[in-house]
């Protein structure tokens, strides 16, 4: 592994789960379309950091809520 994930199963859990909820939304028309752009770029990063589990932010501020 190249990198040590610093989100817990939960938080990763929330942020795909939100991203997922904003894309149905998105499509579905409900919070138009002035907000595609940049809300979808902030879904696509929620959905990849949720994944992989690794996120940049909370790495620069050492944020963690993993218990070791």
């Amino acid at each position: 592994m190249l990198y040590l994930k610093n989100m817990s199963t939960p938080h990763r859990l929330v942020r795909v789960l939100l991203a997922l909820a904003g894309a149905v939304l998105l499509l579905a028309g409900v919070l138009g379309s002035a907000l595609l752009l940049p809300l979808g770029g902030v879904l696509v990063v929620l959905a990849l950091t949720g994944l992989v589990g690794w996120c940049p932010m909370c790495a620069a501020i050492d944020f963690t809520r993993r218990r070791h």
